[in-house]
């Protein structure tokens, strides 16, 4: 079993993905929201995902809802960083 170290940065996004989803699409979306990513830390704990490697931001990146995604690195064979939790309707990374 792998171990999923949660960065401050992802934390915070994390929270701040919660709210704003809350806010913008109700209680039900956010339940699914929550789901997802606990499902996605699940699956990289069991190595059984490993995402898509996005070549600019020289992460991985696992799509949790529409537009959030999970950017990671993995540190070494048994680590993995989740780096942020990017809400791309809030803020798009690539321009």
């Amino acid at each position: 079993m792998k171990k999923v170290i949660i960065s401050n940065l992802a934390k915070i996004e994390n929270n701040e993905n919660v709210d704003y989803v809350f806010k913008t699409f109700g209680l039900e979306s956010t339940l699914h929201y929550l789901n997802k990513y606990e499902e996605i830390i699940s699956l990289l704990e069991n190595d059984f995902y490993t995402g898509i490697f996005d070549k600019k931001l020289e992460l991985y990146k696992i799509l949790v809802v529409k537009q959030i995604y999970i950017l990671y690195e993995n540190l070494d064979s048994d680590t993995v960083l989740i780096v942020s939790v990017w809400n791309n309707k809030r803020f798009p990374y690539w321009f």
